[in-house]
């Protein structure tokens, strides 16, 4: 078995030993303590069972390459954080007003995917979101997005 396999047993084994050996036993007081937990560990469950959560991100990192250029990308929370006060930072100077190729509205769209998609193990791959050229968001009738 090689290592992801052993994580998402372990995973799943441990969600289940919560679910059945220790919520039913915590006192009233922890019990939304002890279903955060639970909830957390649906969520990491979901995305390793998927897989799918490293090739969100990347075409996130694509998307501001594609904005900002490929040396402007990074890997870490740390480069995530700095390039979303980057991109906040040129939206409120105005630098983005005249987007004809919509990249802001594709990097913030892919953005949300992704964090949908770990904030919600069961977000969905089909619908919306999986047909090509719809990662956009709908256009603002009274022109700039604010």
């Amino acid at each position: 078995m090689d290592q992801l396999a052993q994580c998402r047993a372990l995973l799943t084994k441990a969600g289940a030993v919560l679910r059945h050996e220790v919520l039913p036993f915590l006192p009233s007081e922890k019990l939304s303590a002890g279903l955060l937990v639970a909830a957390a560990l649906a969520t990491v469950e979901g995305q390793a069972q998927s897989g799918q959560t490293g090739s969100r991100w990347a075409a996130v990192r694509e998307r501001f390459a594609a904005l900002y250029g490929r040396d402007a990308v990074g890997t870490d929370w740390d480069w995530l954080r700095a390039v979303n006060r980057r991109l906040a930072l040129d939206i409120r100077e105005g630098r983005f007003d005249q987007d004809p190729d919509g990249a802001v509205r594709a990097v913030v769209m892919e953005q949300l995917i992704a964090r949908l998609a770990v904030a919600n193990p069961r977000f969905p791959e089909t619908g919306i979101f999986s047909r090509p050229g719809i990662r956009r968001l709908p256009d603002n009738p009274r022109g700039r997005n604010r």
